[in-house]
């Protein structure tokens, strides 16, 4: 009888010394837990520390005190994990609820365009204050031709003007006026039904690459044009970058066109309404390039604001259409203006090449065009 009390009192007090290790652990998970939420590595340390000392204990035998040390380890890993998913939830919520106040945003200037309630906003203090903006000249009346005399000299030709792709106007549409207001970088608004509705600012190619559109600091960023493609009558090639987000903000969604041939086929309709006017793209080509130019994937997309010749335009686009990971039929001629979107795809580029919609062309008869796609 007393081998048995002995027993059960040695299971008693064995049974008492785990209870009061569960607790202990409990309550150095709740201190690491403040740890990680708060971000200080001298708490993590310290309470670190104090698990080691509360489960290697000498009442428990060896092999308790390894496996109390595994369940303390599996517990800072489960929390350190824990930590790093609500934090990278709780930014995927603030980008979510600022792309959300600036879509309202934008929504409110389509009703108050359609309402013109409201002044379109002046150009000072933007950052295309520097545009000049050429007034239309007034044809002069036609005059008849002198015959000039064998001694004066043969007038030399005029240049011709340059052609003009994008509209610069002195006052910013009525519909992106509240979100000019806020940021005067705004160039436009950035919009593929079901994927994107975002804004889109220029600056520089480093400040948005790290804030967001209210200039707070943000690991998402903001969409951005590039600075070597600002927006000037004669860009032909918008370029604009954004991040690959994992939690699909920004430019996250865009991974789709990659490998999804349906997405290609159903979100190939691109509008990019700039400050000035609305203009709706169609993608017609899918690529990935690479700035290493020593892989087999590089490509130059990026220095190509503008073309010297029609020759360099349909030398570029013939190269893109080679790279392509799609066959789309939808053509493109040398006096199409361009959108290209750009985001990170690993350590290349995931490019996706747009063109303007025509006159007389309709969103109907260029989806139908966009269903003939194949994979090459």
């Amino acid at each position: 009888m007393r081998k048995k009390q002995k027993k059960r009192k040695k299971k008693s007090a064995r049974r008492r010394r785990l209870n009061r290790l569960k607790r202990r652990v409990c309550r150095g998970a709740k201190r690491l837990a403040a740890a990680v939420g708060q971000g200080t590595v001298a708490l993590l340390a310290r309470t670190g520390r104090f698990l080691r000392r509360q489960v290697h204990s000498d009442a428990l035998s060896p092999q308790q005190n390894a496996m109390a040390s595994l369940a303390a380890l599996a517990v800072v890993l489960i929390l350190i994990g824990g930590g790093g998913l609500l934090s990278w939830n709780a930014q995927t919520r603030r980008t979510e609820r600022t792309n959300e106040e600036l879509l309202s945003r934008y929504e409110l200037g389509q009703q108050l365009a359609f309402s013109q309630k409201i002044t379109p906003a002046p150009l000072e203090g933007s950052g295309l204050s520097d545009v000049v903006v050429m007034a239309p000249t007034a044809t002069p009346a036609p005059t008849a031709a002198p015959t000039p005399a064998d001694d004066q000299p043969t007038p030399r030709p005029t240049a011709t003007p340059r052609p003009v792709y994008q509209t610069i106007g002195t006052q910013v549409r009525t519909a992106l006026t509240p979100l000019y207001e806020i940021n005067s970088d705004l160039v436009g608004w950035l919009s593929i039904p079901g994927v994107i509705d975002l804004p889109v600012v220029y600056r520089n190619n480093v400040y948005y690459e790290t804030h967001d559109f209210y200039g707070r600091e943000d690991k998402a960023g903001t969409l951005f044009l590039d600075k070597n493609h600002p927006l000037r009558p004669t860009t032909q090639n918008m370029l604009i970058h954004g991040h690959n987000m994992r939690d699909g903000t920004m430019f996250g969604r865009l991974l789709q066109y990659e490998t999804n041939l349906s997405y290609v086929k159903d979100h190939g309709i691109i509008h990019f309404d700039t400050i000035y006017e609305e203009q709706t793209y169609v993608v017609f080509a899918v690529m990935i390039a690479s700035f290493n130019s020593s892989s087999s994937r590089y490509f130059d997309y990026y220095s190509h604001a503008t073309f010297a010749s029609e020759t360099e335009f349909t030398n570029y686009v013939c190269a893109v259409r080679a790279r392509s990971l799609y066959s789309i039929p939808v053509d493109v001629r040398a006096d199409d203006a361009l959108l290209t979107l750009s985001t990170c795809l690993d350590d290349d580029r995931l490019v996706i090449l747009a063109r303007r919609l025509r006159d007389g062309e309709t969103e109907a008869g260029l989806r139908a065009q966009l269903g003939e796609t194949d994979k090459r």
